[in-house]
């Protein structure tokens, strides 16, 4: 497909939506039934007693956040200790081979 053809489908496209949008230009705006508010707020629940998380959830929910983040902080000291060696045995390889002469 060149690009000639590319444009020309391009502005049939467009042409389309323009149309499509034109088309909304005489739409009248849709207006509810009087009482449709009302009906709506009717049926929205009255009862807004908060619920309430019993002390026990609460401790579960705090045990399992600590533990989540001493495992984190755990592997992350791990990884760090992990990449301080690579460096480490890295860095004396290189003075080895520096130290080398032929």
């Amino acid at each position: 497909m060149s690009k000639g053809s590319n444009f020309k489908v391009m502005g049939k496209k467009e042409q389309w939506v323009d149309e499509v949008l034109r088309s909304f230009d005489n739409a009248k705006r849709a207006i509810p039934k009087d009482g449709l508010f009302n009906e709506i707020i009717a049926k929205i629940p009255n009862n807004k007693e908060s619920k309430i998380i019993p002390l026990v959830h609460l401790t579960w929910i705090a045990a399992a956040s600590i533990i989540i983040v001493i495992v984190n902080v755990y592997a992350l000291k791990l990884q760090n200790d992990n990449i301080k060696n690579v460096l480490e045995s890295h860095n004396n390889e290189i003075s080895l081979l520096s130290d080398y002469t032929f």
